[in-house]
């Protein structure tokens, strides 16, 4: 019998997995407990706002865990220098920029984290992905 722990633990697997798309850039069968088949050319991802424990996250899942071979957490834009650091530190994410906009050409996947729907729209509205 499910418990709700296992349910919820279940439930945001999948969800991280959806947020990301990873169905379509060669991961295939990315359900819980399947076989996930390495990518052909690695994906990077660049996530502009490292305000919240989602960015931390994301690089635990990508960068320390490597849950998904082939894709990583490569590049961190945060709205202060202090939190794009920890983010760095904690989820090993290599690169911080100082504008998102650097991160055009350089990554396959971008994630906006910011930790309200302004930041969202302030930072998030002229970049032309994700």
């Amino acid at each position: 019998m499910n418990t709700r722990r296992s349910f919820i633990k279940t439930i945001s697997t999948g969800t991280a997995l959806s947020a990301f798309a990873l169905s379509s850039t060669g991961i295939t069968n990315a359900l819980p407990g399947a076989k996930i088949s390495p990518v052909n050319k690695p994906i990077r991802i660049g996530i502009i706002g490292a305000e919240n424990s989602h960015t931390i996250g994301f690089g635990k899942l990508f960068n320390i865990d490597k849950l998904f071979p082939g894709v990583e957490v490569k590049y961190v834009w945060g709205e202060t220098e202090e939190f794009a650091r920890a983010a760095m530190d904690k989820g090993q994410i290599p690169n911080r920029m100082e504008d998102p906009m650097e991160m055009l050409g350089k990554i396959e996947i971008a994630n906006r984290r910011p930790y309200s729907g302004e930041k969202l729209y302030r930072h998030g509205r002229n970049v032309p992905f994700g």
